[in-house]
């Protein structure tokens, strides 16, 4: 699902209705952009009408040829990146993630009185992150492959739309939008190959301290990749499906941490609906006392 080669047998439904479409409107593009240069001519302007022909005949390589064409870019950035860090190094990585995760946890098993205390929501919060940082990579996956599907079916209009002057600008807006999703992949595989190098041989820790690295480990990786399109964007200014890609990544995580709020505010209300009963049990133990000071004063003795 989430393999960008299969993009065209996934889409080709739309794209095929998009394309016939984009071949209907060829002819109507074409002549408005020759009635402009014909207005150009009667105002004494500089026409290009050689420029419109060949564009024209450009776009209609572009439309025989053009599956195979947006398929470049994306195979392309997939073998730079398989090639700068191998998928395989940063499955070990999610490996050594998991062993410090159960390294904590099995070093401390937590009873029914741990959930009164901080360490339960220490817990609850390393399992969060942990979950988050192991998912978030599979979230990135099938927003890059959104992206592009929604940019492979949108090609032939757009590819169209540029034999008009006016609406060039949108197919290299186009051209640009998916070589910066494609390069999602260069990125990442760029900063897994950092990260990993800086960890070097480290070793999952136990307690407190295990917990804390876990947790800023997760995060650490979440980050990562919510800020891959933020760098592309960097890199191809003025292109606004970088942002829209961290935004997608951004909200995934955030709806995960609005699920555990939600167990965090049950836990807590058991909390307080287990310390409440434990107070009332007191209470009624000290009545029974002041109501009967004799039989208190039998169990004295």
């Amino acid at each position: 699902m989430t393999d960008p080669s299969t993009i065209p047998s996934v889409a080709k439904g739309y794209v095929a209705t998009l394309w016939a479409a984009s071949l209907i409107i060829m002819p109507l593009i074409i002549t408005a952009a020759v009635a402009q240069e014909q207005t150009k001519a009667i105002r004494g302007e500089q026409t290009n009408y050689s420029g419109i022909i060949w564009t024209a005949f450009a776009v209609s390589l572009y439309m025989l040829a053009y599956s195979s064409l947006f398929m470049l870019i994306p195979n392309l950035c997939w073998w730079v990146a398989t090639f700068m860090f191998p998928e395989k190094e940063w499955a070990n990585m999610f490996v050594r993630l998991n062993d410090m995760y159960w390294a904590v946890v099995n070093s401390n098993k937590l009873a029914i009185t741990d959930l009164q205390n901080s360490i339960f929501m220490q817990r609850v919060a390393m399992s969060f992150f942990h979950f988050i940082a192991m998912a978030v990579e599979d979230i990135f996956l099938v927003a890059r492959f959104a992206f592009l599907g929604v940019l492979y079916i949108l090609g032939p209009l757009v590819g169209v739309l540029s034999i008009h002057p006016t609406t060039r600008n949108l197919f290299k807006g186009w051209v640009l939008s998916v070589l910066q999703v494609s390069l999602w992949i260069v990125v990442l595989r760029a900063l897994q190959a950092l990260l990993v190098a800086s960890l070097g041989n480290a070793m999952p820790e136990v307690g407190m301290q295990g917990t804390i690295n876990s947790i800023i480990f997760s995060l650490v990786i979440i980050f990562m990749f919510i800020s891959v399109p933020m760098i592309t964007s960097r890199i191809f200014t003025g292109q606004n499906i970088g942002t829209a890609g961290s935004l997608v990544l951004g909200g995934a995580v955030f709806l995960g941490s609005k699920a555990f709020g939600a167990v965090n505010g049950l836990v807590n209300k058991g909390n307080r609906a287990a310390r409440g009963a434990e107070f009332a049990d007191k209470l009624g133990r000290s009545g029974q006392r002041f109501a009967n000071p004799g039989e208190a004063k039998k169990r004295q003795r």
